[in-house]
């Protein structure tokens, strides 16, 4: 009979459910690790491995990671209240004395009949935004001739009457800013569906927003 190693049922990285604390002593921040360590102050500093740490009378509570591809963001709400979305690729640890959480999301695929309507909510205070801010592309989404945002006027409606109103086409891969909000629909051709009046076509193209 052969020797069989018993295998191991610990995770390769610790997370935040790793949380200890430690008179004197040494702990280990593995590269691809991070953690977070609360002195006898009271203060907290930020360790990225790979690192051997040498604390006493300290709190350590290692970090949980976030990772977003070329098609995704990270929505990270900070405890300050701030909302900020960053563009992937990108990796982020959760530092419970900077950020309140943070959520991988999907990034806006738009193929080339798709139209979104981006609701901006206008803040006196954020310098103006770049033509192509929010915009990006990957290998398989070709770049249109002209993948800038249209701008529109204000709608009317009572709900939207302070924001600012512009248009995305595809095809492009879409995210929107933590002030944006999405409308999305797809055009259809006349001949597909009998003719409507102004009030109906109105009605059915809200129907289609997500």
């Amino acid at each position: 009979m052969g020797l069989f190693s018993r295998r191991s049922t610990k995770p390769v990285f610790r997370g935040a459910e790793y949380y200890k604390s430690v008179w004197v002593g040494k702990r280990t921040v593995k590269d691809g690790e991070c953690a977070s360590v609360w002195g006898m102050d009271g203060r907290a500093r930020e360790v990225e491995g790979p690192r051997l740490l040498w604390v006493c009378f300290s709190q350590v509570r290692f970090l949980e990671r976030f990772c977003a591809d070329q098609s995704q963001y990270l929505r990270v709400q900070h405890r300050d209240g701030s909302v900020e979305h960053i563009t992937g690729p990108i990796a982020l640890f959760l530092n419970p004395v900077k950020h309140q959480n943070i959520k991988v999301c999907q990034a806006e695929v738009l193929d080339a009949t798709d139209v979104m309507m981006i609701y901006t909510d206008p803040d006196p205070n954020r310098s103006p935004a770049s033509p192509l801010q929010g915009f990006m592309h990957t290998a398989d989404k070709p770049q249109t001739s002209n993948p800038m945002a249209e701008s529109v006027n204000a709608t009317p409606n009572a709900e939207h009457q302070s924001m600012v109103t512009r248009i995305v086409r595809g095809p492009a891969v879409f995210v929107p800013s933590a002030h944006e909000r999405l409308l999305s629909f797809t055009w259809t051709h006349a001949a597909d569906e009998p003719p409507l009046s102004e009030g109906d076509a109105t009605t059915r193209t809200t129907a289609r927003g997500k």
